[in-house]
């Protein structure tokens, strides 16, 4: 096992009523199954090292009591926080590695605002289908810089996944892949929500 292949910074996991506000500078975070939590201000990232994960939003992670284990977060707010460098430059073992910025599986009422998304390796925000996604909130936010192993920069799609997205609104944010290695033609954001 490469040294940081399960391990994440900060994991937030079981938690209720939380505000972070500037606190970063690790490589990344894991929220799960928590409710109303505020992450404020501070900045993620700078890693590429095979075997390393991503930062992740929703579910995975210890049990909580029997009767939330499982469940999704909720509430869950990120205003204005960096998250960068990731994998940036330099290759990945795609069997080991999961190079996005951020990773959201299964959570109910997510913001995301105000935040920079720059030189991330392969996906800014990835949902696959891995979960329930309902009710997100991606406004005001840069994104800025992909890798060249991508064709959608931000993916938030349930077409082949097991779960839902839904209710899902995407605005005012701004992309500048200028230095990028984008495929040609491709880069732009996915939302392929089979629900709502």
């Amino acid at each position: 096992v490469e040294p940081f292949a399960d391990y994440w910074s900060l994991q937030l996991a079981c938690a209720s009523n939380v505000m972070l506000e500037n606190v970063g500078g690790g490589r990344r975070f894991h929220i799960s199954k928590s409710d109303n939590v505020l992450m404020k201000g501070g900045w993620w990232g700078n890693y590429g090292t095979s075997g390393e994960a991503d930062s992740h939003i929703g579910h995975g992670g210890p049990n909580c009591i029997p009767s939330q284990d499982g469940g999704p977060s909720r509430n869950v707010t990120l205003d204005g926080v960096t998250i960068r460098d990731v994998f940036w430059g330099v290759g990945w073992d795609t069997n080991r590695s999961h190079p996005d910025c951020l990773q959201i599986t299964h959570v109910h009422n997510l913001t995301i605002r105000n935040s920079r998304f720059l030189r991330c390796g392969q996906v800014f925000i990835g949902y696959y289908g891995d979960g329930n996604l309902h009710g997100a909130l991606i406004e005001n936010n840069v994104f800025a810089k992909i890798g060249s192993d991508v064709y959608f920069s931000t993916q938030i799609n349930d077409v082949n996944g097991n779960g839902t997205c839904k209710d899902v609104v995407f605005r005012n944010n701004t992309y500048d892949n200028s230095g990028g290695n984008t495929i040609a033609g491709y880069g732009f954001p996915r939302i392929g929500c089979a629900v709502g």
